[in-house]
């Protein structure tokens, strides 16, 4: 067939015509499982009343010598495809009774829709080696077994899924209509999907925004190129960069926002000059891209980079990201590492010291305003980023407390993961290890090693049997102190036992080698005494405040 008019699956599906080409425009699968759901319950509700059914008019566009493009319909047909690929697997039936249609996807989907249409999808399984999938192939998984979980359980039998195949392929229609050759293929496109919200929209506008031809289409490879690469992170970004960009009309909606800002910037400049150079310093900032820094100052900014990454907000990342790009892609050099244990700090304090979401949000916003007034010079940077003295000292006083009263668990946690890091001069790689890069998880993946997954434990409980040098008044002082913290990681701690009998069933226990610095230092003690708590609470503040620089 020529892809014009009214027309049977079968006869789309048998024809010998060219693959339906995916143009670089068109955003990724996304109807994933529950639109896979709908477009199949339509399906089979009309399959049970034994009628026709009427997929809609695809759009396409022709050009002579090259495939036609698919403007409008690819969702239905990609779906279609699938609900194919599903029933020959469930019915077992051979290729030229269930045949499939000739789609050309974007070239990083076209190989997994190939294994999608070839079954490879259905007996996948999630063992060691295989790589995570982005999200158009997540959605493209999803929507193909949720499909074939709904066969099996509509149809009972091989032959009631032989019959829906029958239906389906001599039943179902479709209308292929062309684009006039005069018309616009993008904008055609635009007009037809412009109208909805989140990042679709602001792709649209992006691309309304696009000077026509090659420029439009470069718009559209970077869009893709970084939504494929940051996946869910991809929103927080642009939300990010909008906040730089055009901070004032934050105040409405993303998209006005972002037709406001491209007001002054052609789409394609935005995509090419500011959405892919700010996606590779978001990478950057997340851990998962080198910073081009000599070392020792590399290895350090990354484990600055992890450190603020553990933290619940990001926040902090707006500034950083600004003054990151604004370093690596001007001439106006700054110090990168101080700029970064500042940052680093501040955010820590306000975590630490609990500070209300507004209040966090108000300092970084007003350190993202001196930065952009006053450059990315030293001066400007350490003033932004600076404690006050009341907030250092408040910072200290937080520290030297007791933690276990006055932080909840995940701080705590935080707190003594820090000190950890700062007493034993970095943090184990095992803890460090970002996606995709080789570390200790993959040498022993029977621990897992996550802030969230380790154990903060006292040295002594309450006054109770073989602890007589400790008195109410000391376990009243020392309880939930820093001194009197170990993180543990494995073995057993019996906080009712007396020091010795904890520290020998500990040692007996444990996994793995010491696995902590400030663990390994009290289990080296013979026992543990009020004084020996004061010596150490003194010691581990001065280790907090050197390494934070308070």
């Amino acid at each position: 067939m020529d892809h014009s008019g009214t027309c049977t699956v079968r006869q789309w599906c048998g024809g010998v015509s060219p693959a339906l080409r995916v143009p670089s425009f068109q955003r990724g699968y996304v109807w994933g499982a529950a639109g896979a759901e709908a477009f199949y319950r339509d399906l089979r509700d009309t399959c049970l009343t034994g009628g026709e059914h009427y997929l809609g008019i695809v759009l396409l566009s022709s050009s002579p010598g090259s495939a036609p493009d698919l403007i409008d319909g690819q969702q239905r047909l990609i779906t279609l495809a699938f609900l194919l690929a599903a029933l020959r697997e469930c019915a077992g039936l051979p290729r030229d009774q269930i045949p499939l249609p000739s789609l050309q996807l974007k070239p990083q989907h076209q190989t997994f829709f190939l294994h999608c249409l070839t079954g490879g999808v259905f007996s996948d399984g999630e063992g060691e080696g295989v790589p995570p999938l982005s999200e158009v192939q997540q959605s493209m998984e999803d929507a193909c077994h949720r499909l074939l979980a709904l066969l099996h359980a509509d149809f009972a039998s091989p032959a009631e899924r032989t019959s829906f195949a029958a239906w389906l392929l001599s039943r179902v229609c479709l209308t292929f209509a062309q684009l006039h050759p005069f018309r616009d293929p993008i904008g055609a496109f635009l007009r037809l999907n412009g109208d909805g919200d989140g990042l679709h929209a602001l792709k649209v506008q992006v691309l309304l925004r696009s000077r026509p031809g090659k420029a439009r289409e470069a718009a559209a490879r970077f869009w893709d190129t970084v939504s494929d690469r940051l996946g869910s992170e991809f929103s927080e970004l642009l939300r990010m960069i909008l906040a730089i960009k055009a901070p004032d009309e934050l105040r409405e909606e993303p998209a006005a926002a972002c037709r406001r800002l491209l007001e002054k910037l052609s789409g394609d400049v935005f995509a090419e000059m500011v959405l892919a150079p700010y996606a590779r310093v978001y990478e950057i900032l997340l851990a998962r891209r080198e910073i081009p820094a000599p070392e020792p100052q590399q290895s350090r900014l990354r484990e600055l980079f992890w450190w603020l990454n553990q933290l619940p907000t990001r926040d902090w990342m707006t500034p950083a990201l600004y003054f990151l790009a604004a370093l690596l892609y001007t001439s106006d050099r700054a110090d990168l590492l101080a700029f970064f244990q500042r940052l680093e700090r501040l955010a820590a304090f306000l975590y630490l010291t609990g500070a209300a979401p507004a209040d966090a949000q108000a300092r970084f916003s007003a350190l993202l305003r001196a930065l952009k007034s006053g450059g990315i010079a030293e001066q400007a940077a350490a003033e932004a980023t600076e404690l006050l003295e009341n907030e250092a000292a408040r910072f200290a006083a937080v520290l030297d407390g007791p933690l276990l009263s006055t932080l909840d668990s995940a701080q705590v946690r935080y707190v003594l993961l820090r000190l950890e890091s700062f007493a034993a001069g970095g943090l184990s790689r095992r803890f460090m290890a970002p996606d995709g890069l080789p570390g200790f998880a993959d040498e022993l993946p029977s621990l897992v090693p996550t802030l969230s997954g380790i154990v903060v434990a006292q040295v002594f409980p309450a006054p109770a049997d073989g602890w007589p040098q400790w008195t109410a008044e000391d376990s009243s002082r020392w309880s939930g102190r820093a001194a009197n913290l170990v993180p543990l990681l494995g073995g057993d701690w019996d906080p009712a036992l007396p020091f010795a009998a904890k520290k020998d069933r500990y040692l007996a226990t444990r996994l793995g080698p010491e696995e902590f610095t400030l663990t390994a230092q009290v289990l080296r003690q013979c026992g543990w005494t009020p004084a020996l708590a004061a010596e150490r609470q003194e010691m581990l503040c001065g280790v907090l405040r050197r390494g934070w620089r308070i």
